[in-house]
Protein backbone atom coordinates (compact mmCIF):
# COMPACT_ATOMS: atom_id res chain seq x y z
CA UNK A 1 0.00 0.00 0.00
CA UNK A 2 0.91 3.68 -0.07
CA UNK A 3 2.71 5.26 2.86
CA UNK A 4 3.24 8.70 4.30
CA UNK A 5 5.92 9.64 6.80
CA UNK A 6 3.82 8.30 9.68
CA UNK A 7 1.39 5.60 8.46
CA UNK A 8 0.42 3.13 5.75
CA UNK A 9 -2.59 4.30 3.73
CA UNK A 10 -3.58 1.00 2.09
CA UNK A 11 -5.04 1.33 -1.42
CA UNK A 12 -6.22 4.90 -0.95
CA UNK A 13 -4.41 7.76 -2.72
CA UNK A 14 -3.10 5.39 -5.39
CA UNK A 15 -1.55 6.96 -8.49
CA UNK A 16 -3.56 5.99 -11.55
CA UNK A 17 -1.90 5.06 -14.81
CA UNK A 18 -3.23 6.00 -18.21
CA UNK A 19 -2.18 4.84 -21.64
CA UNK A 20 -2.04 7.26 -24.55
CA UNK A 21 -1.94 6.25 -28.19
CA UNK A 22 -0.84 9.75 -29.16
CA UNK A 23 0.10 12.91 -27.31
CA UNK A 24 2.12 15.41 -29.29
CA UNK A 25 2.91 18.99 -30.15
CA UNK A 26 2.57 20.02 -33.82
CA UNK A 27 4.25 23.25 -34.87
CA UNK A 28 3.76 24.60 -38.39
CA UNK A 29 6.28 27.42 -38.88
CA UNK A 30 5.42 27.82 -42.59
CA UNK A 31 3.02 26.41 -45.19
CA UNK A 32 3.98 22.82 -45.98
CA UNK A 33 6.39 22.48 -43.05
CA UNK A 34 5.84 20.96 -39.66
CA UNK A 35 7.54 19.63 -36.56
CA UNK A 36 5.91 16.91 -34.49
CA UNK A 37 7.19 16.11 -30.99
CA UNK A 38 5.86 13.50 -28.58
CA UNK A 39 4.06 10.22 -29.30
CA UNK A 40 3.25 10.83 -32.96
CA UNK A 41 1.53 9.11 -35.88
CA UNK A 42 3.50 7.36 -38.58
CA UNK A 43 4.91 10.16 -40.76
CA UNK A 44 6.54 7.93 -43.40
CA UNK A 45 5.20 7.65 -46.95
CA UNK A 46 3.85 4.12 -47.49
CA UNK A 47 2.83 3.34 -51.09
CA UNK A 48 -0.91 2.75 -51.26
CA UNK A 49 -1.11 2.94 -47.46
CA UNK A 50 0.63 -0.45 -47.30
CA UNK A 51 1.49 -2.01 -43.92
CA UNK A 52 4.45 -3.88 -45.44
CA UNK A 53 7.12 -1.84 -43.62
CA UNK A 54 5.17 0.14 -40.99
CA UNK A 55 1.80 -0.84 -39.57
CA UNK A 56 -0.74 1.96 -40.03
CA UNK A 57 -1.60 2.09 -36.31
CA UNK A 58 2.03 2.23 -35.13
CA UNK A 59 2.90 5.37 -33.16
CA UNK A 60 6.45 6.62 -32.60
CA UNK A 61 8.05 8.42 -29.64
CA UNK A 62 10.30 11.31 -30.64
CA UNK A 63 10.60 14.06 -33.21
CA UNK A 64 9.54 14.25 -36.84
CA UNK A 65 10.07 17.08 -39.30
CA UNK A 66 8.09 17.18 -42.53
CA UNK A 67 8.28 19.50 -45.51
CA UNK A 68 5.93 19.17 -48.47
CA UNK A 69 4.42 21.19 -51.28
CA UNK A 70 0.75 20.48 -51.86
CA UNK A 71 0.07 23.45 -54.15
CA UNK A 72 1.51 22.26 -57.46
CA UNK A 73 1.14 19.29 -59.80
CA UNK A 74 4.58 18.06 -58.71
CA UNK A 75 4.47 17.62 -54.92
CA UNK A 76 7.88 16.95 -53.37
CA UNK A 77 8.10 15.82 -49.75
CA UNK A 78 10.80 15.30 -47.14
CA UNK A 79 10.63 13.65 -43.72
CA UNK A 80 13.35 13.46 -41.09
CA UNK A 81 12.88 11.58 -37.83
CA UNK A 82 14.51 10.97 -34.46
CA UNK A 83 12.53 8.20 -32.69
CA UNK A 84 13.22 6.14 -29.59
CA UNK A 85 12.87 2.42 -30.28
CA UNK A 86 13.94 1.05 -26.91
CA UNK A 87 15.11 2.46 -23.62
CA UNK A 88 18.22 0.90 -22.14
CA UNK A 89 17.79 -0.56 -18.67
CA UNK A 90 21.45 -0.17 -17.75
CA UNK A 91 23.52 2.93 -17.10
CA UNK A 92 26.36 2.08 -19.52
CA UNK A 93 24.13 1.25 -22.52
CA UNK A 94 22.62 3.84 -24.77
CA UNK A 95 19.00 3.90 -25.90
CA UNK A 96 18.07 2.39 -29.25
CA UNK A 97 17.06 5.05 -31.74
CA UNK A 98 15.59 5.12 -35.23
CA UNK A 99 17.09 7.93 -37.30
CA UNK A 100 15.46 8.19 -40.71
CA UNK A 101 15.36 10.39 -43.79
CA UNK A 102 12.76 10.02 -46.52
CA UNK A 103 12.32 12.03 -49.69
CA UNK A 104 10.00 11.66 -52.62
CA UNK A 105 7.55 13.15 -55.05
CA UNK A 106 3.84 12.92 -55.86
CA UNK A 107 2.50 13.81 -59.30
CA UNK A 108 -1.23 14.53 -59.47
CA UNK A 109 -3.04 14.68 -62.80
CA UNK A 110 -6.73 14.39 -63.58
CA UNK A 111 -7.58 10.70 -63.32
CA UNK A 112 -4.05 9.60 -62.45
CA UNK A 113 -1.39 9.94 -59.79
CA UNK A 114 2.16 8.73 -59.36
CA UNK A 115 4.08 8.78 -56.11
CA UNK A 116 7.45 7.52 -55.03
CA UNK A 117 10.02 7.89 -52.35
CA UNK A 118 13.17 6.50 -50.83
CA UNK A 119 13.88 6.23 -47.12
CA UNK A 120 16.99 5.34 -45.16
CA UNK A 121 16.29 3.98 -41.66
CA UNK A 122 19.27 3.75 -39.33
CA UNK A 123 18.88 1.92 -36.02
CA UNK A 124 21.46 2.88 -33.38
CA UNK A 125 22.94 0.76 -30.59
CA UNK A 126 21.58 -2.56 -31.83
CA UNK A 127 24.92 -4.36 -31.85
CA UNK A 128 25.13 -6.82 -28.94
CA UNK A 129 21.54 -6.11 -27.90
CA UNK A 130 19.68 -9.23 -26.82
CA UNK A 131 17.22 -10.33 -29.46
CA UNK A 132 13.52 -10.12 -28.69
CA UNK A 133 12.75 -13.47 -30.30
CA UNK A 134 15.63 -15.96 -29.96
CA UNK A 135 14.28 -18.33 -32.61
CA UNK A 136 13.33 -15.88 -35.36
CA UNK A 137 15.83 -13.18 -36.32
CA UNK A 138 14.10 -12.41 -39.64
CA UNK A 139 17.37 -12.35 -41.57
CA UNK A 140 19.32 -10.29 -39.04
CA UNK A 141 22.86 -11.42 -38.21
CA UNK A 142 23.50 -13.14 -34.90
CA UNK A 143 26.41 -12.55 -32.57
CA UNK A 144 27.67 -14.94 -29.96
CA UNK A 145 25.69 -14.09 -26.87
CA UNK A 146 26.05 -17.35 -24.99
CA UNK A 147 22.69 -18.37 -23.55
CA UNK A 148 20.84 -15.50 -25.22
CA UNK A 149 21.43 -14.49 -28.81
CA UNK A 150 22.40 -10.93 -29.67
CA UNK A 151 22.42 -8.85 -32.82
CA UNK A 152 25.82 -8.79 -34.56
CA UNK A 153 25.52 -5.32 -36.11
CA UNK A 154 23.62 -2.09 -36.12
CA UNK A 155 21.04 -1.86 -38.89
CA UNK A 156 20.57 0.43 -41.84
CA UNK A 157 17.57 -0.21 -44.07
CA UNK A 158 17.03 1.30 -47.53
CA UNK A 159 13.31 1.43 -48.27
CA UNK A 160 12.14 2.50 -51.77
CA UNK A 161 8.45 2.77 -52.62
CA UNK A 162 6.29 3.53 -55.66
CA UNK A 163 2.53 3.90 -56.10
CA UNK A 164 0.36 4.43 -59.18
CA UNK A 165 -3.24 5.53 -58.92
CA UNK A 166 -5.80 5.56 -61.73
CA UNK A 167 -9.46 6.51 -61.70
CA UNK A 168 -12.23 6.61 -64.27
CA UNK A 169 -15.21 8.85 -63.61
CA UNK A 170 -13.99 9.42 -60.07
CA UNK A 171 -13.92 5.67 -59.32
CA UNK A 172 -10.46 4.32 -58.37
CA UNK A 173 -9.18 1.33 -60.36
Amino acid sequence: GRTTTNQTLGDEFVNYQIGLDRAYFHWRPFRGGGLLAGRVRNTFFSPGGSDLVWDSDLNFDGLSMTISDSESIWRPFFTGTFYWVGKSSTVDRQDNLLLALQSGMHLKLSGASLGGGVAVHYYTNMKKRTAINFFDFDGNSLGSGGVSATYATHFTVLNPGLEIGLSVGGIPL
